[in-house]
């Protein structure tokens, strides 16, 4: 019979040792526990902060009036007349009050450089923003440079698992159409030179405090 070797001699001790080993009983999953910490602040300014330290801009308005004010000053002041593709009802409602002109067609997204649309939800915790592509359009996100998402403080949320609990389906499916914008992309050159990545340069935020969007 052959001589084990150290090696050999070492592994079987192991073997031996996790045979004996009793087996450690397992309890049941915590699926309902917060795994989130609380907002230290309101929702809203939480959220705001995080937005703006993702790169967001963000433009409160408390009243129809002053939303309707801040959509013409951003279209103004940024020179977007003639560039603005938007094909959500619900903003074009708000587009057509504010007296902007915008394309809705597939071939006007190829040209248009600033993208109006809605939000989903808001994430407090993280300043996120979850939208659907379904309704909005694909073009828009990977075409124009500038997006303007609109949405009401009612769309706040706290964390994304709160978000997730509200999307399912009766099946608990997931819609196949839901996004999420983190933040602007960016990257550093070999020689530590800071530069933009891909997808938009530039994102807003028109948040309507105690205004329905519809």
């Amino acid at each position: 019979m052959d001589e084990i070797t150290p090696k050999e001699r070492i592994l079987k001790r192991i073997r031996e040792a996790l045979i004996a080993a009793p087996m450690a009983p397992q309890g049941m999953i915590d699926l309902e526990s917060p795994v989130f910490a609380p907002v230290a602040d309101t929702m809203e300014v939480v959220f705001a902060e995080n937005f703006v330290r993702k790169g967001g801009r963000f433009v409160y308005c408390e009243n129809a009036d002053i939303a309707l004010k801040s959509i013409q000053a951003l279209v103004e002041e940024n020179a977007w007349n003639g560039h603005v593709f938007c094909r959500d009802e619900a903003v074009e409602s708000l587009l057509q009050l504010a007296g902007i002109d915008y394309g809705k067609e597939a071939v006007d997204a190829v040209v248009c450089k600033v993208g109006f649309c809605a939000c989903r939800n808001l994430i407090a915790n993280d300043g996120s923003l979850l939208f659907d592509t379904a309704q909005t359009g694909r073009r828009i996100f990977a075409q124009a440079e500038t997006l303007v998402f609109v949405a009401s403080i009612d769309q706040l949320l706290p964390d994304l698992r709160t978000a997730w609990k509200l999307w399912k389906d009766q099946e608990g499916r997931m819609p196949s159409s839901v996004s999420i914008w983190t933040g602007l992309s960016h990257f550093t050159d070999v020689d530590g030179t800071a530069m933009t990545g891909l997808g938009p340069k530039k994102i807003f935020l028109v948040f309507l405090d105690n205004i329905d969007l519809v």
